[in-house]
């Protein structure tokens, strides 16, 4: 075999369990859940405050799924509160029965230099991109750690 052959499957991810991404209606989270659904995730559940563009997202997402079976959900989550991100967790399970991957991905960036930002902005992004990853961790693995491991025959 060349070096430019693979044996990788078609589907070289193989991620066939039930996903939960934070932040899925741009960036690196909308890049990720189109990922995961082209390479045959059983389901996402997309979560975001932006409740306007999560349609838009799952229907996307829905159209490139290669799993026969996939499913798709959308939860408006604000990761700065904990009982947010654990309706989120609830939501997920209620629907997939499990999380088998989590993918944190809410955040936003400073939009003015440094030397001009405010405390309020400051404590606003440590509390969406710190914090909030923190809560959706640990709900998360809380969860997970109430799951049986199973071993997909894919």
């Amino acid at each position: 075999m060349s070096s430019s052959e693979s044996t990788l499957p078609a589907s070289a991810l193989g991620v066939p369990g039930y996903a939960l991404v934070t932040g899925g209606v741009s960036g690196i989270g909308r890049a990720i859940v189109r990922l995961l659904a082209r390479e045959a995730c059983s389901g996402i559940a997309v979560a975001d405050i932006n409740a306007d563009a999560l349609a838009e997202v799952q229907k996307e997402i829905v159209e490139i799924a290669t799993n026969k079976d996939f499913k798709c959900i959308t939860v408006n989550v604000d990761v700065r509160d904990e009982g947010s991100v654990t309706d989120m967790v609830r939501q997920t399970v209620e629907n997939f029965g499990r999380i088998d991957y989590a993918v944190n991905c809410a955040g936003i960036g400073l939009k003015k230099p440094l030397a001009d930002t405010d405390l309020k902005d400051w404590d606003r992004m440590m509390a969406i991109n710190m914090t909030g990853v923190f809560l959706c961790m640990k709900a998360e693995i809380n969860q997970m750690n109430t799951q049986r491991f199973t071993v997909s025959s894919a």
